[in-house]
């Protein structure tokens, strides 16, 4: 692209990279640009207009009646559309609206590659050039500053909570008839379970994950998202993996649990995904190879006994996912991550996930997960909580 091209950037929605834009929540979908000029706009509601005013991080708040109220004079369209060509238009004429061609101010406006398409065709048929980033729209938020891996610490700290009541309820839990676990004087399910961790977890001002967490028992846990659902079992594996968000960031923790005693097998199992994991913590540093770091943990569960492939039935078996991604703003954030296709090494900043799990159909799973930051010297753990298989 010509180095002369005036090129302008707009988001339209409410979600990471907003909020990563402005650094406040707003519940609703509003128009955020950066003119040629670097300064940022924002058009908001009289709902959120004083809030944002005050709080968020942008250059100029835009009252969104008096954008309709200009855009009803110029004969323009007032929805979103119409918005954003607005501001495209005012980077032009900042001393007025009445004069000029409409629409000269910006060559390229461009957009995250999610940007909604009927927005986008809108805005093309006025006249204006839109095109996807390449890349990621805010590329720094891959490495992520002291303040956010405070803050993930934190979402991982309040994520603990949740974990420990969900140990808590299992421990006071009783095995009756066919070993299904009994709490309170009824079945203890899977979605009662999940219930007192989301609980817990607003407890201690956090939001739990949408549609989590996952309480996974049994044959259950032998798929890695299966969230779980109906009566909980002693003997068999029970995995647990929540992802909620504190102040926007998220943490994101796994635990396998089995209720009662366990077998040699599924001891094995879990000893070797717990060794496992301890060698990508050891491992992952600003100078290591984040593919050898996941065939390094996959060579360990192999020579363990336990093989990656598909069983007899064509199932995926073994440690088939990836050992960790980033984490941020999204719980599944932009930034590097550590698996088979990744041979760059791991900036200073990454905050990534390192999770080995191995699964069985007939057997079931075993996963466990901590959350680390990657510093100049190696990486610090941002996960306190402790590990642990059996729960008497």
């Amino acid at each position: 692209m010509s180095q002369n091209k005036r090129i302008a950037r707009a988001l339209y929605g409410h979600g990471s990279n907003n909020y990563y834009a402005i650094r406040v929540e707003v519940p609703d979908a509003y128009v955020w640009y950066r003119d040629t000029k670097g300064k940022t706009h924002v058009i908001m509601s009289a709902l959120e207009y004083d809030r944002v005013k005050k709080y968020a991080k942008v250059d100029v708040v835009h009252a969104m009646d008096d954008v309709v109220a200009e855009l009803t004079k110029l004969q323009m369209p007032t929805d979103t559309a119409g918005q954003i060509a607005w501001l495209v238009m005012n980077d032009k004429l900042p001393g007025g609206l009445t004069s000029g061609r409409v629409f000269e101010g910006v060559d390229v406006l461009e957009v995250p590659s999610d940007f909604p398409f009927g927005l986008a065709a809108a805005l093309i048929k006025m006249g204006i050039t839109v095109e996807p980033v390449k890349g990621h729209f805010f590329p720094e938020r891959s490495l992520k500053s002291q303040a956010e891996v405070d803050a993930i610490r934190h979402a991982q700290w309040v994520n603990e909570q949740g974990h420990e009541r969900a140990r808590v309820v299992l421990r006071e839990a009783t095995i009756g008839k066919d070993d299904v676990l009994m709490w309170n004087g009824k079945v203890l399910t899977s979605e009662i379970l999940a219930g007192e961790i989301n609980a817990e977890i607003a407890r201690h001002g956090g939001v739990p994950a949408e549609g989590g967490p996952i309480v996974a028992c049994g044959e259950h846990s032998a798929d890695p998202h299966e969230r779980g659902h109906g009566p909980l079992k002693a003997y068999q594996f029970i995995i647990i993996d929540s992802w909620p968000r504190a102040d926007f960031y998220h943490g994101d923790l796994t635990r396998t649990y089995i209720k009662g005693k366990a077998t040699a097998q599924q001891q094995a199992m879990y000893d070797a995904v717990k060794d496992a994991q301890q060698l990508g913590l050891d491992m992952a540093n600003t100078s290591a190879n984040p593919a050898a770091i996941h065939q390094a943990i996959e060579d360990l569960l192999t020579s363990r006994g336990f093989k990656t492939g598909k069983d007899a039935n064509g199932n995926n078996c073994g440690f088939f996912h990836g050992t960790g991604h980033s984490v941020g703003l999204n719980v599944h954030d932009q930034g590097p991550g550590i698996h088979r296709r990744n041979t760059t090494p791991l900036p200073e900043g990454t905050v990534v996930t390192v999770e080995p799990g191995v699964y069985y159909q007939g057997i079931g799973g075993v996963r466990i997960e901590d959350i680390i930051a990657i510093t100049a010297t190696g990486n610090i753990n941002l996960t306190t909580f402790d590990k642990e298989l059996v729960i008497p």
